[in-house]
């Protein structure tokens, strides 16, 4: 029967009433619902798409990158998808089964979209400012252990000399160095001593009695503009600038700065 329709007397019907109450409540039910299917679907795709549109920083992706993510992923669009079809069945007939389907589902829904506003939230996050990685082999020691993670800040690229970075030098593997040169610079190790356009450096990130240069004559490096010189703190045990076929990196292979350490839990703090 249509709203319009309804005489005074209908109002003292007990069914027609409660039948106007299931319907109404019914459409409120379903209207939360669609909402919180068009929120979680569009924090999926900002999860599947933005490492797509913006693959700078993919390989750091935590969620797109894990098998759990991606299986969670999976369940997660197949029971908007499921919440999507049955939806508009359980608009058609108002009844408290209906009512029943549709409060399950909001609930499992709203779980659904806050899990996907939060996977959205550490995608973009990872995309646009910071990254997790986890440091794999000794070139940084002491500074940097093996299995240390790391936070890599990529949203200011203006670098410093002696930062801690993350370069790519090869396809797909990427190396944590620290820069010694930038653009323009001229860098000369002398045995311990370092020498940046003539001006003497300190290195206390070093082990004592580290020796560069351990050749006769000082070993002497030019960085070309829009180069940086990076080298390991384990200067013996570092692949980096010094190195041929290597040489100064171009700003584009920096991916980073490295600028905090979360575990293990005695070494949490920033990194120097």
């Amino acid at each position: 029967m249509d709203r319009d329709s309804i005489t005074l007397e209908d109002y003292f019907n007990s069914e027609l009433t409660e039948t106007l109450r299931q319907q109404d409540l019914t459409k409120q039910l379903a209207s939360r619902l669609k909402r919180k299917i068009v929120l979680a679907f569009l924090c999926i795709a900002i999860v599947i798409g933005l490492p797509i549109l913006f693959p700078r920083y993919r390989d750091f992706d935590v969620i797109n990158n894990s098998p759990i993510f991606r299986y969670l992923l999976l369940f997660m669009v197949l029971y908007i998808l499921i919440a999507i079809l049955n939806v508009s069945q359980n608009l058609k007939q108002a009844t408290p089964t209906s009512e029943k389907w549709l409060k399950r589902h909001l609930s499992g829904t709203d779980l659904v979209a806050f899990i996907a506003l939060l996977l959205a939230i550490l995608v973009s996050v990872n995309t646009f400012f910071l990254s997790f990685a986890t440091v794999d082999g000794r070139s940084m020691e002491p500074t940097l252990q093996s299995f240390d993670s790391i936070i890599l800040r990529h949203f200011d690229l203006d670098y410093e000399r002696f930062d801690v970075v993350v370069v790519n030098i090869t396809r797909d593997v990427y190396y944590i160095k620290r820069v010694i040169g930038l653009p323009g610079d001229v860098v000369v190790f002398d045995g311990a001593s370092l020498t940046i356009n003539g001006i003497p450096f300190d290195e206390p990130y070093l082990q004592v009695g580290t020796i560069t240069c351990k050749e006769d004559n000082p070993c002497v490096y030019r960085v070309p503009e829009g180069h940086v010189f990076i080298m390991g703190d384990n200067r013996d045990n570092s692949t980096d600038s010094r190195n041929t076929g290597i040489g100064p990196l171009p700003l584009e292979q920096v991916y980073g700065r490295v600028f905090f350490r979360i575990g293990p839990a005695e070494s949490i703090g920033p990194v120097q």
